[in-house]
Order: structure tokens, then C-alpha cells, then sequence
């Protein structure tokens, strides 16, 4: 968990709210063995609201759509109804599995370690301080010689509270077009939700400014200037595909 140093607080009522209802799926482990309702009631569940819940709890809860059990094993996948009044901290990414590197690491470095954990926003942090964010598609090349994180992140990142809810998530990507937003406990990060969580859980790609299609493959993605190419067409998988690792040698 993080100190924060300098950001943008959203607070309720500062944007206009957005509704919508979604669906997600979870995954569980029954016993096969078992006939009739016994068969899903002693599932194990992982259920975001509950951190894991027995599927009878499942059965009794009036967020579930249905259940799906695999062609002959023990896997189930529950699929449960999300609603834009939930707090946003049961979808959220947790602290633990954050990634950060600090102001003064090098582009490639940080490109290569978000690459390397499957990550496209990475956290910068100073001591305990959060001082910036920085997307993936702001770390491709060319790289001036000399040129840092520091030199690319978004200083005094907007951020929410861990009470707020998923529609004032969505509400704070639409009006200050940001793909990602830190997550505070007081003054102490617990998590970060991103776009791609939001889409997942239902809301409109529209109301996320993500509804920009790649020239190359189709898929609906926020895409932003790409200096590597010279085009803002591609989605940033699609240009990453083209790079070659001499792409990344610091130029003057």
C-alpha cells in the first residue's frame, strides 16, 4: 500500500452519473458425485462480493442469472447480475497485485516489466508517494536519449474512493478520459480499477471513450497517438506486433 503525494480526488456529485446493468462470470468447484440441488449447494465459489461463498449462498442470492456446470467434471461457472450502484472496490484490483516503478526508471525497463507482467498502466511511485501513472501506449518508441518515466507518466492522478461506485468510476473515465483511477483507503492505495474492468462488469464502451476500432484487427480500443508508426489507427497490441527491439535504442 501506497502513500499518496499530490492528486486529483473524484468526490460524489462532481460528474454527472451514468446507469447500467451487466453480467459476470465466476468460476467454482462442485462435487460432481452429487445429484439434484446437492449437486451445486456444496460448491465453492469465488464470488467478488463475498470474497468465495458456498453455492448455496449462491442460490439464495438475487444476483444469480444461472449456472453452468463443465461437460463432465467438477468446474461450474456462475454467471451473476452487476448493477452500476455496487461499489466499485469489489471489482477493483487489489494492492497486492499492483505494479509500480519509480520516476527515474528508464522507457524500455518500464515497457518491458509492464509487458512482462501483463499490465498496461503501471503505478510511479517515490518513496511512498504516488506521484504519476503511465500507460503502455505511452511508453512506445522512438526514446529520446536521457528520457524517463517521469517524462511520460500522467502526474497527479485523478483517483477514487474505495466507497464510491462503479457508475462514479465510469462517470470519471467519461469526463476526464483516463483509462485507469487508483483506489484510496484515507490516504493509503488498496487497489486500481481500470476501463477494462468497467467494460467487463457491462458499462458502455461509448461512455469510456473506448469505442474507436483498430484498422488492423477490429477490436474496440482506446487507441492514442502511436509515434512508433506514425498512425493512431492500431490498437497498442497491434503495434506491438510490428516492433522489433531496436525500436527502443535511445535516439538524440
Amino acid at each position: 500500500m501506497r502513500l499518496l503525494g499530490d492528486v486529483r480526488r473524484f468526490r460524489a456529485g462532481d460528474c454527472e452519473s451514468v446507469s447500467f446493468e451487466g453480467a459476470i462470470e465466476v468460476r467454482g468447484i462442485a462435487n460432481s458425485q452429487l445429484r439434484g440441488r446437492g449437486w451445486f449447494e456444496n460448491a465453492s465459489v469465488s464470488c467478488p462480493k463475498s470474497h468465495g461463498a458456498a453455492g448455496a449462498a449462491c442460490l439464495a442470492c438475487p444476483r444469480l442469472i444461472n449456472v453452468k456446470p463443465s461437460s463432465g467434471g467438477s468446474a461450474v461457472v456462475v454467471r451473476c447480475l452487476v448493477t452500476s450502484d455496487e461499489p466499485l472496490a469489489d471489482y477493483m484490483t487489489p494492492a497486492v497485485g499492483l505494479a509500480a516503478v519509480e520516476p527515474d526508471t528508464s522507457i524500455s525497463d518500464a515497457y518491458l516489466y509492464s509487458r512482462s507482467v501483463g499490465v498496461k498502466h503501471l503505478l510511479v511511485v517515490a518513496g511512498d508517494d504516488l506521484v504519476g501513472v503511465a500507460c503502455r501506449c505511452k511508453l512506445l518508441p522512438p526514446v529520446i536519449a536521457g528520457e524517463r518515466v517521469r517524462d511520460r507518466m500522467t502526474p497527479e492522478p485523478w483517483v477514487v474512493g474505495v466507497e464510491e461506485t462503479l457508475a462514479d468510476a465510469v462517470a470519471v473515465m467519461r469526463d476526464v478520459g483516463v483509462g485507469l483511477l487508483p483506489v484510496l483507503d484515507g490516504d493509503h492505495v488498496v487497489g486500481v480499477i481500470s476501463r477494462s474492468d468497467l467494460v467487463r462488469v457491462g458499462a458502455d464502451r461509448a461512455d469510456l471513450h473506448a469505442a474507436r476500432c483498430c484498422a488492423d484487427c477490429g477490436e474496440t480500443h482506446r487507441t492514442g497517438p502511436v509515434v512508433a508508426r506514425g498512425t493512431d489507427d492500431l490498437c497498442l497490441h497491434c503495434v506491438e506486433a510490428l516492433l522489433e527491439p531496436e525500436d527502443f535504442e535511445e535516439i538524440d
